[in-house]
């Protein structure tokens, strides 16, 4: 399994009104020290999990770098207490055991007659984690990071993707029989990168523009299938389904 292929359809459902809304202060705490913020909560078999991001800033030979971190927080409140007044956090990085480092692309240099920054700016590692449950399956996140570059790619840079959409399991609900020990295609160990095919390049590919930039797709599941709100202007929802 290489990736998630979309599908672009439109869905028509129910306007809800006069929903209730209200501000809650999350107590979460990151394991390196640094502030969390974008948080998603989810409820999975009675249990509250939350991730979100970190970032810290640092001058690193001349470039301001961004350097996040996502992190998975367990609620861990005793009962009767305030949504995650307690909780357990631990970095999520689903490359750390991995033999082969992942190296983020860097920003490519000015091109001519392109504007030189005062202050140059990268980022790398993980951005912007995003829970949620699909009930039958379990529970999995999405995530933004700038691709990969194979140590058989001699240059650094990054090419027509300066930020791409990541999906793996976090806690996986179907068991494999003894009958059927082939892993569910949806049980995905991995991370794998979300494709949009044709549907990238007409909102956010132009001449000149740059690297596409993937970022903050919002996952829901619907009858069973799994959707992505890819954009709001124009507005695009994408089916999945595992190519």
């Amino acid at each position: 399994m290489n990736n998630i292929a979309l599908a672009l359809v439109l869905l028509l459902g129910t306007v809800c009104a006069d929903l209730e809304t209200r501000d809650e202060r999350l107590s979460l705490t990151s394991t390196n020290g640094d502030s969390l913020f974008n948080p998603s909560i989810v409820t999975y078999n009675g249990q509250r999990l939350a991730s979100a991001r970190s970032l810290n800033k640092q001058p690193i030979d001349g470039v301001e770098w961004w350097l996040s971190d996502a992190q998975v927080c367990y609620d861990t409140t005793p009962a009767g207490g305030a949504l995650f007044s307690h909780s357990t956090c631990a970095s999520f990085d689903p490359w750390r055991d991995s033999s082969i480092p992942y190296r983020d692309c860097l920003k490519p240099p000015p091109g001519p007659g392109d504007k030189i920054p005062k202050k140059p700016k990268d980022a790398r590692g993980i951005e912007d984690p995003k829970l949620f449950v699909w009930p039958g399956r379990g529970v999995y996140v999405t995530f933004n990071r700038k691709p990969h570059v194979p140590n058989n790619v001699s240059s650094p840079y990054c090419s027509m993707y300066g930020v791409v959409q990541y999906m793996m399991t976090v806690l996986y609900d179907t068991p494999v029989s003894a009958a059927s020990p082939a892993v569910h295609p949806w049980n995905i160990t991995k991370p794998i990168q979300l494709t949009a095919g044709d549907f990238t390049v007409p909102p956010y590919s132009s001449a000149g523009a740059g690297p596409i930039k993937e970022k903050n797709w919002m996952p829901f599941v619907y009858l069973d299938d799994l959707y992505f709100t890819y954009s709001i202007t124009p507005h695009r929802v994408f089916r999945s389904a595992v190519k």
